[in-house]
C-alpha cells in the first residue's frame, strides 16, 4: 500500500494496478476508454476519488499523474509541467535539464504562448510565461518538451531573471558551449527579435563569458555590433563605461562573472 493514502475501492484498485504497467505516468480520462472498465463519468468519478485519497495527483481537469509506491507526489515535475501549461521547459529550468546547471530550480517554467500564471503542482511552484512569437525553438531532450540549447541561452538573455539574472547568462553561455551550428540558430533569434541596442547588450556579455573561458566565436559576437546611443546594463550611480558596446554596464564583472569564484 501507499504510504499515508487511503485504501482504494475493488474498481479503483483495477484501475490503479491496470495504469501501474504503463511507462507514461500521466494520462487523461480519455486515455482510459479503451480499457473499459466502467461507463466513461463513472471513470471520471473514480479517477476524482482516487485523487483524493492520493493514489493520483490532479494535473488539470482530466488530466492526471500515477504515484509511484512510495512516493508522496509527482516525481518528474518536468513532464508534467508541459502537461499543465501548453509550452515547453525553458529558461533555468531547461538549462537544469541539459545539465548546464546543478541546482535543481525551486520553479519549474513553462514558456507558452500567451499564458502568464502560475500554479504550484506536488509542492512545486510551475510558471508559465507568455512568449508572444518568440514561443519557438522547440525539441524532444530525454523525452522532455524543451527549448533547443540554443533557444534556451537566448531565452536566459531575454528574460534574465528566470536564469539567475545577467551572471547566469554569462555562466549558461560557458556551461552551454554551443556549437557552430547552434551559435547559426541562435543568431536568427537575435536577428529577428531584437534591436541594436539589445544586440550590443548581448555582445558585450558573451565577450564577458569568453574572459571567463568561454569558447564563443568571435565573429559571432562582433555580428552584434552596430552604432546607437549609449545603452545600460543594469541602474545604479556607478558603474564603467564600454566604449566598444557605447555601454555603461552598472552590474559590474565581479557580479556577471561571479560564478567564476
Amino acid at each position: 500500500m501507499l504510504k499515508n493514502k487511503k485504501a482504494l475501492s475493488p474498481k479503483e484498485q483495477e484501475v490503479y494496478f491496470a495504469l501501474s504497467g504503463n511507462t507514461n505516468k500521466i494520462f487523461t480520462a480519455e486515455m482510459l476508454k479503451d480499457f473499459r472498465f466502467t461507463d466513461y463519468n463513472t471513470l471520471k468519478e473514480l479517477l476524482s476519488s482516487m485523487s483524493k485519497k492520493g493514489w493520483l495527483t490532479r494535473i488539470k481537469k482530466g488530466v492526471y499523474y500515477l504515484n509511484e509506491p512510495g512516493s508522496s507526489g509527482i516525481e518528474d515535475i518536468f513532464k508534467a509541467a508541459t502537461y499543465l501549461y501548453n509550452g515547453y521547459v525553458a529558461f533555468s529550468s531547461a538549462l537544469y535539464l541539459y545539465h548546464a546547471i546543478t541546482e535543481r530550480p525551486y520553479t519549474v517554467y513553462v514558456a507558452t504562448r500567451t499564458e502568464s500564471k502560475s500554479k504550484i503542482l506536488g509542492g512545486i511552484e510551475v510558471k508559465a510565461v507568455a512568449m508572444g512569437a518568440r514561443a519557438v525553438g522547440v525539441t524532444k531532450y530525454e523525452g522532455y518538451v524543451v527549448s533547443t540549447r540554443a533557444k534556451t541561452l537566448y531565452d536566459c538573455f531575454h528574460i534574465p531573471d528566470y536564469a539567475g539574472g545577467y551572471g547566469g547568462f554569462t555562466q549558461a553561455t560557458y556551461a552551454l558551449a554551443l556549437t557552430t551550428a547552434e551559435w547559426g540558430e541562435f543568431l536568427v533569434y537575435i536577428h529577428k527579435f531584437d534591436n541594436g541596442a539589445a544586440k550590443r547588450k548581448m555582445g558585450y556579455l558573451l565577450e564577458l563569458a569568453n574572459k571567463a573561458g568561454g569558447h564563443v566565436p568571435i565573429k559571432i559576437i562582433n555580428s552584434l555590433m552596430s552604432e546607437g546611443p549609449l545603452i545600460k546594463l543594469g541602474t545604479g550611480k556607478t558603474g564603467k563605461y564600454i566604449k566598444k558596446w557605447n555601454l555603461f554596464d552598472y552590474i559590474g564583472e565581479d557580479y556577471l562573472l561571479g560564478w567564476t569564484k
